[in-house]
């Protein structure tokens, strides 16, 4: 588990996309889900990239 007001999502996918079988789950709001998303998609070297789950938590819940 990563909590992203200790570590930035940057870090903590090159430090966990490595290992095999990886998945992602992003637990906030629209805004959390897409700081992560568009993170995951700037770090070139994570190849393939890993089946990300949204677990709605913010306070609209648009993306619900």
């Amino acid at each position: 588990m990563v909590d992203l007001h200790k570590t930035d999502p940057n870090t903590a996918l090159r430090l966990f996309c490595n290992l095999p079988k990886v998945r992602l789950l992003v637990c906030g709001g629209d805004g959390t889900v897409a700081w992560v998303l568009q993170v995951l998609e700037e770090l070139t070297e994570v190849d393939p990239k890993p089946p990300v789950g949204i677990l709605p938590l913010g306070t609209g819940n648009d993306l619900a």
